[in-house]
Formats: structure tokens, sequence, C-alpha cells
């Protein structure tokens, strides 16, 4: 770390205006910022037991609203978003809570208010509602897409009287909030956990590890067009990375492949890295990928991993030297430089950075070490790029913004 040299300027470095009640002491990370054209939009808590979405305007820097809800429902991380929407659906899996009150609201992205709620139990097909099966639970799983005018969420509904549950894609007007469709999973695409779910064109790609079955992982996609489910490969992804006519893909640590690209036409693997093939002795938690010319990067707690595809091999893995417990928990790329966000190991035991990771060069062309607090700051909504600014929100409730300069990218 001390060979890193500390970012230049750095009084252009700005803390941007957000209200100041938006502050929390939590060691909770989750995903990057919602954006649409200008403007990011994130959950945040605002006090405690209560969240809210933020809405920013990075063009002019300013703070533009907040929606909140009622008696403190927990909500889903990934959002959906059209030109006139924020979607966000509700997280309710305790039944003690009532997971019959799931709903997804529309929010108006100029005004931030609410314009319509779906409620899950008031629009469930007619084949469930007319079952003798007594439904034990009706609730979100993965995610939402927007998608030509229409909001697409996944959902589960588990049975009293029988152990396998079913899911549902519901298909949900923009505009209006009324269900315009619902489509069934087949039964063996059933998924115990779902670690991906996203849009590349009009394909929406699932995966995750099948129903009762432990060692049995499927990645599969739902094509919007023709509402029909396709089986792709055994495959627990958790991410994506569209490159042309291909995607990169990277395994989560249950699976046997930790990285590789598959054809999205012929649908057909290109290449693959076994786990057992990292370049490390011991098994690793990869969280995001990235690519510049013939490098394929990711990282893992405490690692860079680069693998040239040319050469078909890893380079060097990259590991700061220091005594103190560093993790990295956030990454994003602009261009040829990788920004990551590192905080302490150990809860509150150390001081935060933003590190800039030169992809071609395979170095660390600068650091900036997070402001002083009360206590250990992280980066909470993982960092986003938008007319050369690296922005970022901690968990200390403050949005900073890095100006990427060209001599200072």
């Amino acid at each position: 770390m001390q060979s890193i040299p500390n970012r230049a300027l750095r009084e252009q470095i700005k803390r941007l205006p957000i209200p100041k009640s938006y502050s929390y002491r939590a060691n909770q990370f989750s995903n990057t910022f919602t954006v649409f054209q200008d403007t990011l939009f994130f959950l945040c808590p605002l006090k405690e037991s209560e969240q809210g979405l933020v809405a920013f305007d990075t063009k002019q820097n300013r703070f533009l609203w907040t929606y909140s809800w009622e008696n403190a429902i927990p909500m889903m991380e990934k959002m959906a978003i059209s030109e006139k929407m924020v979607f966000l659906g509700s997280d309710i899996h305790d039944k003690e809570i009532g997971q019959e009150k799931n709903f997804l609201v529309a929010v108006d992205s100029l005004t931030g208010k609410e314009s319509w709620r779906f409620y899950i139990q008031d629009n469930l097909p007619e084949p469930l509602k007319d079952s003798k099966d007594k439904i034990e639970s009706a609730y979100w799983i993965g995610g939402f897409i927007f998608w030509k005018h229409q909001v697409f969420g996944l959902i589960e509904v588990t049975f009293l009287n029988q152990d396998q549950p079913l899911l549902y894609f519901a298909s949900i007007d923009e505009i209006t909030g009324h269900l315009i469709g619902y489509y069934m999973a087949p039964e063996d695409y059933i998924f115990s956990d779902i670690t991906l779910y996203q849009l590349i064109g009009s394909d929406l790609y699932l995966s995750g590890t099948k129903q009762n079955e432990s060692n049995q992982h499927l990645l599969c996609k739902f094509d919007l067009i023709s509402h029909q489910f396709s089986k792709l490969f055994p495959l627990s992804a958790q991410q994506l990375l569209p490159i042309q006519n291909q995607a990169v893909f990277l395994g989560t640590d249950q699976d046997p492949y930790a990285l590789g690209s598959f054809d999205l036409k012929q649908q057909t693997v290109i290449w693959k890295v076994n786990q057992q093939d990292l370049p490390s002795q011991k098994k690793l938690h990869l969280s995001d990928v990235f690519f510049w010319q013939d490098h394929v990067v990711t990282y893992d707690d405490y690692s860079v991993f680069t693998y040239h595809l040319k050469q078909n091999k890893f380079l060097p893995s990259i590991q700061l030297d220091n005594s103190q417990p560093y993790a990295f928990h956030a990454g994003v790329q602009y261009e040829g430089i990788l920004y990551l966000a590192m905080g302490p190991q150990d809860w509150n035991q150390g001081e935060s950075y933003i590190l800039a990771f030169h992809i071609d060069t395979q170095r660390f062309l600068w650091k900036w070490k997070l402001p002083s607090s009360s206590f250990a700051l992280y980066v909470c909504h993982g960092l986003f790029v938008n007319r050369n600014n690296l922005y970022f929100h901690c968990n200390n409730g403050a949005l900073f913004c890095i100006p990427l300069t060209k001599n200072l990218k």
C-alpha cells in the first residue's frame, strides 16, 4: 500500500449534498447504483428501521428526492427503471411479517411520487386461484427487469401440502400496474436459489442451484418475445459480461467453472477455467468480472486476477502487501482502468481507500483514503462512472465524486 502514490489534486474530490440523516453504522455491502441517464437511484436507510429510495442528479450534482414507505418493509436492492418510473419490490420472507404483503411499486422518476402498487396475492394466476393446494407464501426472487413497456418479475410460490414450489414470471404494465400475463416455469427449472438474473437483448438469463438437487446447477434463459424457457448449461453463474457475440461468465464458488465464455447465438462454450486452475492455494470467492482487450479481470477479497485470453493463462496475481488486513468490496471499470473500493477486513479495524488499477500494465496508479470518521467507512452501493466522474456512496451517508481527468484516470 505504501508504494502506491496518493492521488494528486485531492482538493478536486467532492462530498456531494444529500441529507445528513441518511447515515447508518452497518457493515452492509449492496448492489451497484441503479442509473438512468444522469440520475443515480439507490436505497438508503433514513433512520433506524426505515429505508428510502434516493435520487441524485449527477449532471448538476444535486439531491432530487426521497421516496419512503411504511412499516419498515424490507425491499430488494435490485431495481428496474424506465424513462418514467423506478420499480422496486418488497423482500418479505418472514411469515410472521406476512408474505401476502409482497408487492411491486412504481415511483415516478421525476417527482419521487408513488404511481401504483402491484400485490402478488391480489394478482395470482387463475390456475393458482382455483387450486385446491393451500398457498403458504409468495414472494419475488432474483429481481426485476424493464423491457418494452413491461416490468418482469420472478415469483416463487410455496404450498402447505407439497414440497415442490412453483415458479412463474409476471409481466406488469409500466403505466397502469396491471397484470399483462404470467408465464409458468417448467418443473425442472425450479431453483433453490437464484445467483443470476440478467437481461441481454430480449433474453433474460437465470442461473442457480436446482430445487432438491444440491449439486445440480443450471444456466437457462427466458425469451421475452416467445415466452419460452431454454436450458443452456449445467452452470451456476453470478455474472455475464456481453462482448460482441459472446458472454463472459463468472461462476459462483459452488460451481466447477470459475470463468469462461459462451457464444450467445450458438449457445456453445468457447473457453472455460476450472476452479482448481485458479492461481491460489485456497478456495476463492470471486466478486466481479471485467474485460479489456485480451484481459479478463476479476478479484476476491484480497487479490486481483487477470486471465490473458491469447496466452490462455493467468498473469501473476496482484496482492496488497500490508500488515493491516484489507478486503476489496466493490469495483467498476472505465476504459482500461479498474477502480476498486477497499476497506478493513475486520469491521471498524482500519481505514478505507479507493484504488485505480491499470489493466494493461497490471499496476496501481493511485490511492485515495476516505476521510476520517468515528467508525470505518465502506462503499455501500458499488462504484459508478458518469461524465468522467467516479461516484460512490458510503455507510456514513456520504456521496463522493472523484473527477477522472485525462492525466488522473
